[in-house]
């Protein structure tokens, strides 16, 4: 598979800057100095062998071996020490990738000289993919730096306006993205990039290393350590690298007479022992509180008023690599590739990468990438807006941001939720307030999206214990909290005038399968409750409140992805306009997946209300699914034991009626109820009783028993269940049943490339399933492959993309497959004006910049 291939290549090219066994060891040195550097290169090649297999997929051990060999060859390791082979390495993925256009930083997309002699094989489009799974592997900063040196451009000043991003369009898909593009799906906590974690890593006065997630993942390694020596190593280098025009010394004898006038660096050092910081032996232990950090790099080196638009970082990557190049000084250039290293490394802890799928893999990178450590709320929100503001064109941007998880305090609640508001709202003032950068501002909207939750406590479900009535059916506790934060911004929105321009929609975001969509159906319909849509109490309209839900992006079983885009667009009062997040069963090949998943585990319910559905919706598709009823009754039979009265029918009746709010029915609950409860010193013991022997089932007794222990242990039972080929007709019926459906309905799906590739059972980049959703223009005729889309980067920080890249790499699977470039093009152009038509965000045609800034100045008011 070209994915496992792309993977395993990137992962060879990119070793020296991303082994952890650089920070410990000199490898390739002693490769070079060795007097058998035959022996010593064999033991360097099993171990790098062991080190990429323990991530990746290997079906061959020879491959791997081979591309160490094209790599880092003996001839080379022999004849050229380490810092020499770190910036051979280096250069030439910069000459591979990089290029210089129109003043942005580009991709280098074409083949060359330079190009053939690294990845040769990758030629044409697949150098894309190739970039999709670099760009997330390996930290994109220091190529700019070094393609910029190559090419002697040796003034920092070429730097401005680079703060992180790579464009990977051509030049024609260029002119198409400046009429304007909209970002729709954008989770504010990860919309930042890495060099924004990075340098608050490196802040050791305010940061607590022990509780930052991506440090405490490596446990075999003493990472605080690490940190606190590059950031030891960039201030003083620092120092270092602007007054050595004076000086002339090198590195090394710098630490030792280092000018009395840098007194914290000179504590620093003293404190740190300078021979052992170069060796790389100290213990830290007792160090970290006595540890201040000096003046800022960018004050340092130059930028203290930042009159170069870019990051400390980038300057510093600048003024060290042309140091490098420039001078023989091995103290200084083996710690800057330690430095490197380092940082790469945790850059991987942070970038998603293609090794695994599933939201739940997913999350523990989100996690890492959302730590904000100590950044105040202020300049994080406003890293996130610069960071979306230098992405090319943008004119709207949709921000989801998660409500206050206070279930019980609704006045604390809403305290927190306009405290949230008003932070956001503060910094955008400020941005449309700076002139420099007002014109690019785009127009905002906020959506709020809940945290879906799993209930973990169905095993406690005991109806006979005396407790709050919520916690004692399936989900109440957590759909209280739902209603009360729903409740709360419907409540804000309506009583605070023109916050409907700007808080424009919901969501529900998170792992897929913790909760099922009928936990959110109630919260959803009270939303949309035509009462919540009067004047406001200045006597003008409240905009509708936009409705996207995250759903189909991860699924057991093909159909219970299909049944979930079904239940939330039939029982969520969604109408035209609204859409489904990721909704990647709509699009995925069917038999490719049915190929790949013979054999499911899935818990008993989730099968049987697949079933369910199926029946229900079979006049529909026009297919004859009674053949699962006899299916459906085995199952019911596992569940419920005594089936009298239990139908296909009544089953599908208990199944819809789980999507409305539930009514409990004391005496119903007591008389299906299998447990018998006794008070015995203080203690609640529970016995299961024979009380259901002669019970007469009906849809309101089944859907009562959803909420029951008795019964939900044994519907949450995993099960195995067989896919075969005879299934992929009726599933591929099934989806284009649902897409004929949304398309009817004008409900629109939002698409987000890279996130999909690595959540999602996505072969490859350009096997996604975009064109299989809307062909138009291009050659499909097909009446369901006419949805409308939206593209959207996800997560900035962990997939390293922004919405332009992910145009451009729709852009180029459109070519991979064929497609005429004017037809790709106007195609491209037809998505590009649906981001920006189905867009939650409120166009400012008929308002004036003066109107939108008192507008926001009262809302600011209002939340205090």
């Amino acid at each position: 598979m070209l994915k496992h291939i792309t993977d395993t290549t990137v992962k060879a090219s990119i070793l020296p800057f991303s082994d952890e066994r650089f920070l410990k060891e000199d490898i390739f040195n002693k490769i070079y100095l060795s007097q058998n550097p035959y022996t010593e290169y064999r033991e360097f090649v099993e171990k790098t062998y062991s080190y990429i297999r323990q991530t990746h997929h290997i079906d061959n051990l020879d491959y791997i071996q081979l591309l160490i060999e094209k790599y880092y060859p003996l001839r080379l390791l022999r004849n050229y020490d380490s810092n020499s082979i770190f910036q051979n390495q280096l250069n030439q993925i910069s000459k591979c990738f990089i290029c210089h256009r129109n003043g942005i930083f580009a991709l280098k997309y074409w083949t060359n000289d330079c190009y053939d002699g690294m990845f040769e094989a990758f030629q044409g489009f697949s150098k894309i993919e190739l970039w999709n799974t670099f760009s997330r592997q390996f930290c994109m900063d220091i190529l700019v730096a070094n393609y910029l040196l190559e090419n002697d451009m040796k003034d920092k000043e070429y730097l401005n306006g680079y703060y992180w991003l790579i464009n990977i369009g051509d030049l024609q898909l260029d002119r198409i993205l400046e009429n304007g593009i909209a970002e729709n799906h954008m989770h504010v906590n990860a919309g930042t990039y890495f060099s924004t974690i990075w340098e608050e890593m490196l802040n050791l006065s305010n940061v607590d290393l022990d509780n930052i997630p991506v440090l405490r993942e490596y446990g075999s390694i003493q990472y605080k350590d690490y940190i606190v020596k590059a950031s030891i190593f960039r201030i003083i280098s620092s120092y270092y690298l602007r007054s050595r025009i004076h000086s002339g010394k090198l590195f090394y004898d710098y630490l030792e007479t280092l000018d009395a006038s840098l007194t914290e660096c000179k504590k620093i050092i003293d404190l740190m022992n300078c021979n052992k910081l170069v060796i790389d032996v100290i213990d830290f232990k007792d160090v970290y509180d006595k540890l201040l950090r000096g003046s800022s790099v960018g004050e340092i080196l130059g930028n203290g008023k930042s009159y170069i638009h870019t990051t400390d970082e980038n300057i510093f990557l600048f003024e060290s690599l042309k140091y490098i190049k420039t001078t023989k000084d091995d103290v200084f250039s083996r710690l800057f590739w330690k430095y490197i290293v380092l940082k790469n490394i945790l850059y991987q802890g942070i970038t998603q990468n293609n090794y695994s799928t599933g939201l739940d893999y997913f999350q523990k990178y989100f996690s890492k990438a959302t730590c904000k450590l100590n950044v105040g709320r202020h300049d994080y929100l406003k890293n996130v807006f610069l960071n979306q503001i230098y992405n090319n064109h943008l004119k709207k941007l949709e921000i989801r941001i998660s409500p206050p998880n206070n279930p019980k305090q609704k006045n604390v609640l809403r305290k927190q939720l306009c405290k949230s508001l008003k932070d956001i709202f503060e910094v955008y003032l400020e941005l449309i307030d700076d002139k420099n950068i007002s014109d690019i501002v785009p127009n905002l909207g906020i959506v709020i999206h809940f945290i879906k939750e799993k209930d973990q406590t169905f095993f406690e479900k005991c109806w006979c214990i005396e407790s709050d009535k919520d916690s004692n059916y399936f989900y109440g506790n957590i759909q209280r909290r739902y209603f009360n934060q729903i409740n709360t911004i419907l409540d804000i929105r309506k009583n605070i005038p023109n916050l409907s321009k700007y808080l424009v929609g919901i969501d529900a975001a998170s792992v897929e399968n913790n909760t099922e969509p009928w936990v959110f159906a109630p919260i959803y319909q009270v939303a949309r409750d035509s009462k919540n849509g009067m004047l406001d109490n200045k006597f003008s309209k409240i905009n509708n409140l936009g409705f996207t839900f995250h759903v189909g992006e991860e699924f057991r079983h093909i159909v219970s992805g299909l049944r979930h885009i079904d239940e939330v667009i039939e029982h969520f009062g969604y109408h035209a306009g609204d859409r489904i997040g990721h909704g990647i069963a709509l699009g995925i090949d069917i038999s490719s997946w049915c190929e790949n998943n013979k054999i499911i585990a899935i818990p008993r319910i989730e099968y049987l209300e697949n079933l369910l559905w199926l029946w229900g919706i079979s006049k529909e598709c026009g297919i004859d699914f009674n053949y699962v009823e006899q299916e459906i009754m085995k199952l019911a039979e596992c569940i419920y034991e005594n089936i009298q009265g239990i139908t296909v029918y009544e089953l599908w009746k208990a199944y819809q009626a789980k999507f409305n709010k539930f009514q409990v029915d004391e005496d119903l609950m007591n008389s299906i109820c299998n447990i018998q409860a006794e008070r015995c010193a203080e203690k609640i013991l529970c016995t299961k009783v024979s009380t259901t022997a002669g019970l007469y089932w009906n849809a309101e007794k089944l859907l009562h028993a959803f909420h029951c222990k008795c019964y939900l242990e044994r519907m949450y039972e995993v099960i195995q269940v067989n896919v075969v080929k005879s299934d992929v007709e009726y599933i591929s019926c099934v989806q284009s049943y649902l897409k004929k459906r949304l398309n009817q309905k004008g409900i629109v799906v939002e698409v987000n490339p890279t996130s999909n590739l690595a959540i999602s059972d996505i072969e490859r980049l350009f096997k996604h399933h975009a064109i299989r959703l809307n062909d138009k223009g291009l050659d499909g005729n097909s009446k369901e492959n006419g949805l409308i889309l939206n593209i959207n980067s996800d997560d900035p920080v962990v997939f390293n993309t922004s919405t332009s890249n992910e145009l451009a790499y729709i852009f180029y699977l459109l070519q991979d497959k064929g497609y005429s470039r004017e037809s790709i093009l106007s195609w491209i152009d037809k998505v590009r004006k649906w981001g920006m038509d189905t867009s939650f965000v409120i166009a400012d045609e008929n308002r004036t910049k003066e109107d939108r800034r008192k507008e926001i100045e009262q809302i600011i008011n209002a939340l205090k």
